[in-house]
């Protein structure tokens, strides 16, 4: 009996065993399942993202390309003697195209930011600059209603900084734009101060209409509004705080709002502040001319009708202007004669503009290249000034902005003089 004993306690172990061996691996085999699933399931995530990035990339390309046409075209129909009417016709649509581009570019905006495809990219900048950039934006819009546009700057504040100038730029026309907006009456002013010695406070205070209390955190969701009725005063999408709350926090600050209703309101925003110094921004190769006519610039772009405003913009500015349709019509033009400076496009047929700037810096020309882009993604500046171009510019681009971009390459023989 205690031989069978053992032998049953012995089976019984067995049998115990060969249960547990069995759980174990269907609980393995499980797990290697669920390891499985989740694989597919993050290369499924990755793969839709990449493909999100790429949609919003080929939306802000396929929709600024035609701005382009409509702002440029615009903008040259304006200069050309029209009536009185006319011109008011020709205004009503400049002020349409510009609202079009605006939401574009907020929507464009969010969805970058919910997708981590927006970073910040600090360099040495000068705040007066950024901020005389803004200003130029807005006082003839403030002035045509009657308002008092003011800044006030602290003295303390050091004249370079090292912060995201774009980014700053984007968190100031937000919220200006939006005390614009709320504002019939009285006055806009842009505050900018050092706090603790160590952040940038930026406030913008208007004596607009006021903001209930409970609604004041609201404004900073998404889509959210003042007035959400369908009798709504103020147009608008309602992207524009959430993205300046979101802007501020990749930028490591901190955002606020104080209102009353009837009285105003004052939007605030802290970054950062980190002194700076200023690199001089020179030219590939300096070049130096009597008069801005001798200058040649080649048009490097595609699209026949972007192409023809770029022509008519430079033409207008007095320069000389040759044109290629893609990179290799760049690289034949350069073979056969001589050109002071290149507007690039990134995206064109047969050869792209990163591609043909590469092959020029191969052949060791070092004339100054602009990239032309209607990519408006985060890392496009990098990837273009990886490539060799010396400077980005974003379509579409007005004639006074085209201006500015190239004085800062093309020194005309009087300037240069003085400096030596």
């Amino acid at each position: 009996f205690q031989v069978a004993g053992e032998l049953s306690y012995r089976l019984g172990m067995a049998l115990e065993n060969a249960s547990l061996y069995a759980e174990v691996s269907q609980s393995e085999k499980r797990f290697r399942q669920l390891s499985l699933e989740l694989a597919e399931a993050r290369d499924e995530a990755l793969r839709a993202n990449q493909m999100k990035s790429q949609f919003l990339a080929n939306m802000s390309h396929e929709i600024r390309t035609p701005m382009v046409g409509v702002k440029g075209m615009l903008e040259i129909l304006a200069g050309t003697g029209l009536s009185k009417e006319q011109q008011e016709f020709v205004n009503i649509v400049q002020d349409c195209s510009d609202s079009l581009l605006t939401v574009l570019d907020d929507v464009l905006d969010l969805a970058r930011i919910d997708a981590g495809k927006v970073s910040v990219q600090n360099r040495p900048f000068k705040l007066a600059s950024a901020i005389k950039g803004v200003l130029a934006l807005f006082e003839l819009q403030a002035e045509q209603r009657g308002l008092a546009l003011r800044v006030k700057v602290e003295e303390e504040l050091p004249e370079v900084i090292l912060a995201d100038p774009d980014r700053l730029r984007q968190l100031l026309v937000n919220l200006v734009s939006n005390a614009l907006k709320f504002t019939e009456s009285g006055f806009i002013e842009i505050r900018f101060a050092a706090k603790d010695g160590d952040k940038l406070r930026v406030e913008v205070e208007d004596s607009g209409i006021g903001i209930a209390p409970d609604r004041i955190e609201v404004l900073w969701e998404a889509f959210e509004q003042v007035d959400n009725t369908a009798s709504r005063r103020y147009e608008g999408t309602g992207l524009g705080l959430s993205i300046v709350r979101r802007l501020v926090e990749l930028m490591n600050g901190d955002v606020g709002a104080q209102s009353t209703p009837g009285l105003g309101s004052v939007f605030w925003f802290e970054i950062p502040l980190i002194s700076g110094e200023l690199e001089p921004l020179q030219p590939s190769k300096p070049r130096t001319c009597a008069a801005a006519g001798q200058w040649r610039i080649l048009v490097a772009e595609d699209n026949p009708i972007n192409r023809r405003v770029l022509v008519k913009q430079l033409e207008g500015l007095g320069y000389e202007v040759t044109e290629a349709r893609n990179g290799l019509e760049v690289l034949e033009n350069l073979e056969n004669s001589e050109v002071d400076l290149i507007l690039m496009d990134c995206q064109m047929p047969e050869l792209d503009g990163y591609s043909a700037t590469r092959e020029l810096r191969k052949k060791g020309m070092d004339l100054p290249i602009l990239a032309l882009t209607a990519h408006a993604m985060s890392g496009e500046r990098a990837r273009c000034l990886e490539a060799g171009m010396d400077d980005h510019l974003t379509k579409p681009l007005s004639k006074d902005g085209l201006a500015a971009a190239l004085v800062r390459w093309l020194t005309p023989l009087e300037r240069q003089s003085q400096k030596t």
